[in-house]
């Protein structure tokens, strides 16, 4: 019998804001996959992601929101990185993200990075607590 893998799956998530007369509003979707995630169809969530294999986090990001909402992304904030580092022909770098979380038990393995996601429209970043935008 082959061992199945217990890895963390890498995750970007974003969270689309814009203020319109005067109220800040915080883009969300409904889930629908009843056939592939009975216990979380129907419920409020952000759009989010996979990253693919060697996949640039921005890039994901980019693909995910396209993906899901059909939205362009015009700038991502932070947009905090370093210089590529490539020694042996291979490639990485550091980036950082608005902020980070992971799944520690149920549901599925993962680990989200959060950016905040700018549409041509000014945002402001917010604070994350408990998995809810608040400010």
């Amino acid at each position: 019998m082959q061992k199945k893998e217990n890895l963390n799956i890498p995750v970007v998530s974003d969270i689309i804001e814009r203020v319109k007369d005067g109220k800040t509003e915080i883009l969300v979707q409904t889930r629908w996959k009843p056939d592939r995630d009975s216990q979380y169809s129907g419920t409020l969530e952000i759009s989010a992601g996979w990253i693919d294999r060697y996949e640039n986090v921005y890039d994901a990001l980019r693909r995910e929101v396209k993906e899901e909402t059909g939205l362009t992304i015009t700038d991502i904030i932070p947009n905090k990185q370093t210089k590529l580092h490539k020694p042996n022909k291979d490639g990485a770098f550091a980036f950082q993200t608005f902020c980070c979380q992971q799944q520690i038990k149920g549901g599925n393995l993962g680990l989200d990075s959060y950016f905040c996601a700018r549409l041509g429209v000014r945002l402001r970043l917010r604070k994350m607590r408990l998995g809810m935008c608040v400010g």
